[in-house]
């Protein structure tokens, strides 16, 4: 694994280090005031990289930064990937509160697959730009599948994730990098998250949905919500290590019960004037006469776990029938509403049999 040395003063300048001098062979940098370092510390780096012994030299770096500087921060290996010439990201969860000392199965379990859920919805929404409804391409799974489980430091309850910068797919799917999507997700978790459970159901409207649309998808919020709520954490850490920078926050007591609450407004919000297209199967035709010009059906996703209900002209529903009769996919699309446990389509734009 070849360390950049390019990561490596974009990393310290991230965090604060000031290059004071150059040198003939190394520029002298000295380290921000919050990590008390001695007055007069500094690190020398090399100008390039061209030397036979860089890498080595570059391996010595990692080791002073991650244990002697920021001890307990990440490990040296968390470093070596950080700088890597394929330049990954680290997303880190700390799980703070235990029981007697240890964490059940069936609990760490639940984190792990929350944890997931919330990466994919990050991308998804990176991807789609959308509030909800935003369906991946097939290259965005990949980017999912580049991503990789680390160890955790001993004694630890740390879930840790290497996310790669791009995927190199045969469409030049590379439009999300290593950047944007960490970035997004701490974004949202740091600078939204609890302020908007600690904001009053009432003051959600159209335009906190428009001022917040950076942040807001309904699948990653409840992502998020269940994360907490399934396994049951009132108490934790994130942390984001890239070539930027380390960050590190704190989300605890979050009140689960609010947080539903305004997701729910929000969704309300959001599907009262949105765009809905999935690909499923009629399970349902209401209209035993096919000549009626109003006539409902209900089509049922189950890569999406949606039901949708829709009325469909007479044209429109012997299609549906033939492809109920057939047992085929179809594809329907529209501004859809929320029910109870289902999405409603009145006019539907789109219907084709697949």
């Amino acid at each position: 694994m070849e360390l950049s040395l390019n990561n490596i003063t974009n990393f310290l300048v991230g965090e604060g280090w000031h290059k004071m001098r150059d040198g003939r062979v190394f520029s002298e940098y000295e380290p921000p005031q919050k990590l008390n370092l001695p007055e007069g510390y500094f690190l020398d780096i090399p100008l390039n990289d061209s030397k036979r012994d860089f890498q080595q030299y570059a391996e010595m770096l990692t080791d002073i930064l991650a244990n002697q500087i920021y001890i307990g921060k990440f490990t040296k290996e968390d470093l070596k990937i950080t700088f890597s010439n394929n330049s990954f990201s680290i997303v880190s969860f700390r799980v703070k509160d235990t029981e007697y000392g240890s964490i059940k199965h069936p609990r760490f379990v639940k984190i792990v697959k929350n944890l997931d859920e919330i990466l994919k919805k990050t991308v998804n929404f990176v991807s789609t730009g959308k509030q909800i409804f935003g369906k991946a391409p097939n290259e965005v799974k990949e980017y999912i599948n580049g991503c990789s489980a680390l160890p955790s430091e001993k004694g630890s309850y740390i879930v840790k994730l290497k996310i790669p910068k791009r995927i190199t797919t045969k469409e030049n799917f590379s439009f999300l990098n290593q950047i944007e999507v960490p970035d997004r997700l701490f974004d949202i978790l740091k600078n939204f998250v609890i302020e908007f459970v600690n904001t009053d159901v009432s003051q959600i409207d159209e335009r906190f949905c428009e001022i917040n649309k950076n942040y807001i998808n309904v699948e990653l919020l409840t992502a998020i919500r269940n994360l907490y709520s399934d396994s049951e954490i009132n108490d934790s850490d994130f942390s984001f290590l890239n070539t930027d920078a380390l960050r590190q926050f704190e989300i605890k007591n979050l009140e689960i019960d609010r947080f539903t609450k305004n997701i729910k407004k929000v969704e309300e919000i959001v599907l009262s004037n949105n765009y809905l297209e999935i690909t499923g199967k009629v399970t349902l035709l209401s209209s035993k006469n096919v000549n009626l010009n109003k006539n409902k059906i209900m089509v049922f996703s189950e890569e999406e776990s949606i039901r949708v209900k829709a009325v469909l002209d007479k044209e429109i529903y012997r299609k549906a029938c033939d492809a109920h009769e057939d047992d085929c996919e179809v594809r329907i699309s529209g501004i859809a509403k929320q029910e109870s446990n289902s999405y409603f389509i009145e006019k539907v734009e789109k219907f084709e049999v697949l």
